[in-house]
């Protein structure tokens, strides 16, 4: 998941405002089946996994490129290392694949047994050159794994031993900090270096993201906005029910249900 382009001027908006203030224009709607994977990018371009394919859809909804899953097995998340490199996580497999800008495999995959991971549940992109965040299921840890030329792994949370943390639903790195969401216990904020920073206890929370001081979180498919001294809970009026996953990107609003993802031009008056 997950670049916020021009998101602190969204909220401004978004936070300013009552809801009737709000106009949600709906720009394009992409069926979805309920376990596909879906991400945006920085400039607005979207990518579905969508009959044993990856799409990658431009900022009209017109299809750009394809590649087929067959060879990179059942895809559990896709995210954007750059503009010109991506990564492919199948749970089922145990595997991560590299695409480029056009789908096209780049890198012979690499098997997270390599790395003693038994287990992978979730995986995300980090800021840091060549590493993204891996967690270990069967062992309840989160790794930073390299993928460059050196192969290594460091482990850098014991989320059920240190945290008591056994029901982790999504990490995710986002302004250089990597927040892991527990549905049960709440938000675990950790530094690069894998050093807890915070903790808010709240159950029920299923995503998670922090910008410029503001935690944005879904919690029973509500969006809510959480300032940085935590005296407030600001909720966000949507246009849908049943939200189970949202983006913010160049101030369109990326709206996910079971069935579909929906674009939306958010307008103000």
């Amino acid at each position: 998941m997950k670049f916020f382009g021009a998101l602190y001027f969204v909220l401004i908006f978004l936070f300013s405002f009552a809801q009737e203030q709000i106009t949600w224009q709906q720009v394009k709607e992409f069926p979805l089946d309920s376990n596909a994977v879906w991400h945006v990018d920085m400039i607005g371009n979207v990518y579905l996994s969508k009959h044993n394919e990856l799409q990658k859809l431009d900022t009209t909804g017109k299809l750009m490129f394809k590649q087929s899953l067959k060879s990179l097995g059942r895809l559990s998340d896709f995210e954007n290392i750059n503009t010109m490199k991506s990564v492919c996580f199948s749970e089922e497999q145990q595997t991560l694949c590299f695409l480029d800008n056009t789908l096209t495999i780049t890198d012979d995959c690499i098997d997270l047994l390599n790395y003693k991971i038994m287990n992978a549940r979730f995986i995300s992109v980090s800021s840091q050159p060549d590493k993204l965040w891996v967690f270990d299921q069967m062992n309840s840890r989160i790794l930073l794994v390299s993928f460059g030329k050196t192969l290594q792994s460091q482990e850098v949370v014991n989320a059920q031993g240190v945290l008591n943390a056994q029901h982790i639903t999504s990490i995710h790195e986002n302004n250089n900090q990597l927040i892991m969401v527990d549905a049960k216990r709440g938000i675990f904020i950790f530094d690069l270096y894998g050093t807890l920073i915070q903790f808010i206890e709240m159950s029920g929370v299923q995503k998670a993201y922090f910008y410029q001081g503001q935690l944005l979180f879904l919690r029973e498919n509500k969006l809510f906005m959480r300032n940085s001294d935590g005296l407030d809970v600001i909720p966000i009026p949507l246009p849908i029910e049943k939200v189970i996953d949202f983006e913010i990107v160049r101030e369109q609003v990326f709206l996910r249900t079971s069935s579909s993802l929906i674009k939306y031009r958010v307008n103000f008056h």
